[in-house]
């Protein structure tokens, strides 16, 4: 398979994420009206469509139009390896390092101001269910691109790369539901992968469940770096710090607007400078 044929495949990924995720989420409210379990509230949802929407935008400019072009021109004029685009070894060894890097994005999310500005829109949805799944902020897209330049370094296509993003995102947003219970029956599966059980934790403002479970297909990294967490108490949905309102404005700009306030009350602008980049 050369790089030519995987455009169509990563096209195709882009054009059926939005019909899948609709779908499932029309199917999951049907349950819950069915089953008179309420787990969604039409404002929140509305609000989180909205989003959804918005970033999916987002997410096809910036796909298109940054993400391809800086990978393919990193891997071609550093690439390490000439790695081929076809052979299962390849696209296994793809999807785990693109795995990698998406876990080390996601710590980084919660762990850096600057990228928690975007990221904090996934967290600040006061319920948990398929629509917070597609609910992301619209500067989540572009703070992604760098954490995959070393895949490019190795010698991965740009195409293959962006093709096993999307693949996982597409398996995380499965795991945004609370009807799903621990698969007790296969507790090897519960330790390998990310699954509703695991990332229920991870959307907790509980204090055990804090910075938690960042693992997007798998678990693995969670593990070997001492980042894994299982259920011990009841989950409190949620950012630690709210936004006063669920419109898609509010949610998009309530941290950065208190970046800023902190950047202004700094006592000088080095100092302010640096407050993006600082650990919180």
């Amino acid at each position: 398979m050369d790089v030519i044929s995987l455009t169509p495949w990563v096209q195709a990924v882009i054009d059926h994420q939005l019909p899948l995720v609709v779908a499932l989420i029309v199917l999951e409210m049907a349950c819950s009206a069915w089953r008179r379990r309420a787990t969604h509230t039409v404002r929140v949802t509305l609000s989180n469509a909205a989003l959804a929407l918005l970033h999916f935008a987002a997410y096809v400019l910036t796909t298109v139009g940054i993400a391809l072009p800086v990978l393919t021109a990193t891997r071609e004029a550093f690439g390490v390896f000439d790695l081929p685009a076809d052979g299962l070894l390849t696209w296994l060894l793809c999807l785990l390092g693109t795995d990698f890097c998406a876990y080390w994005l996601h710590r980084t999310q919660h762990h850096v101001r600057w990228f928690w500005v975007g990221h904090s829109v996934h967290h600040t949805a006061p319920e948990f269910n398929l629509t917070v799944g597609p609910r992301l902020g619209l500067l989540d897209t572009l703070d992604r691109i760098p954490f995959f330049l070393p895949l490019a370094l190795l010698g991965f296509h740009a195409e293959m790369i962006v093709l096993c993003y999307a693949l996982i995102e597409l398996w995380s947003f499965w795991t945004h539901t609370s009807w799903i219970p621990r698969l007790r029956w296969l507790p090897w599966f519960e330790w390998l992968f990310n699954t509703p059980a695991n990332h229920r934790l991870h959307h907790g403002r509980n204090a055990v469940y804090l910075d938690r479970n960042f693992g997007e297909f798998t678990m693995l990294w969670d593990h070997l770096f001492g980042t894994y967490v299982r259920h011990s108490e009841p989950v409190d949905y949620g950012a630690t710090v709210m936004p006063p309102r669920q419109d898609p404005w509010t949610a998009n700009m309530f941290e950065l607007k208190r970046l800023w306030a902190d950047m202004r009350a700094a006592p000088s602008w080095p100092v302010a400078l640096t407050l993006p980049w600082r650990g919180f």
